[in-house]
């Protein structure tokens, strides 16, 4: 599949402004989900961990399930089996909006806010919400030096929760499950350290497509994106996931 032409304004002024004026709402929670989407493996790994309590919380009765064993559900195999799975969706949706990335090569909302000089905005810097020259602006989280469109991570997201809801109903347990990761202790921001969070904060989710939904918005929260690279991200991208649980299915007495 392709991405869809986004139909950004021509100078991105708009667009630009919306991402100021996103910025400028940014809390504790807000903050350390952009940390935390950020970093893949803290994801992944997290993913990893709720996977286990959910398939342990079950009661582990295998039925017919060719990789359960005296009863368990989860063995060392089911779980290698899942692990190259998630890891076929990660990689697989990055490969796919890569592709978009070098076919649109599209700038970021740094450059464009950037370019504006000495003009003054309001919005985030370090500390909190401040009035500054345009050209001093800086996104929450380092961007990288590649192209905004389509976004990486929303790619990233939305494939791990094809695959990890589609792989617990493949072993007949609830696809929809809530997620939660590790606490953040009181100023473990590593952007504003020593401050954010204000009290320990824990990051939960509903559901597995919450969870992904937050991971999408934070790289809007943050400035990285603009809101079109993240729809077409999710719809370009979807489904690779899905196709994770039928490639690691197949590995099943292969």
């Amino acid at each position: 599949p392709s991405a869809r032409a986004p139909t950004y304004t021509s100078d991105r002024v708009e667009e630009a402004l919306t991402v100021i004026s996103r910025m400028a709402t940014l809390n504790d929670t807000k903050k350390m989900q952009m940390e935390l989407f950020n970093d893949k493996t803290a994801v992944s790994s997290g993913l990893t961990e709720n996977f286990i309590g959910n398939v342990l919380a079950d009661g582990g009765t295998s039925g017919d399930d060719p990789l359960g064993e005296s009863g368990l559900l989860l063995t060392y195999e089911r779980f290698v089996n899942f692990l190259i799975g998630l890891a076929f969706a990660e990689y697989d949706t990055m490969l796919l909006s890569w592709k978009e990335k070098i076919n649109y090569d599209l700038i970021r909302p740094t450059s464009i806010i950037k370019s504006w000089g000495d003009e003054l905005i309001t919005t985030w810097a370090p500390g909190g919400v401040q009035t500054f020259p345009a050209k001093d602006f800086e996104a929450y989280i380092r961007v990288m030096p590649h192209s905004e469109y389509v976004s990486a991570s929303a790619c990233i997201f939305v494939g791990m929760s094809d695959f990890v809801s589609g792989y617990m109903e493949s072993i007949g347990l609830n696809g929809t499950f809530p997620v939660a990761f590790s606490t953040f202790p009181s100023g473990s921001s590593v952007v504003e350290p020593g401050v954010v969070p204000e009290f320990p904060l824990t990051l939960s989710y509903p559901s597995i497509s919450e969870m992904a939904r937050a991971g999408s918005d934070s790289r809007l929260d943050g400035g990285m994106h603009f809101g079109e690279s993240i729809l077409a991200a999710e719809e370009v991208c979807s489904g690779i996931g899905t196709m994770g649980v039928e490639f690691v299915a197949s590995l099943i007495g292969a």
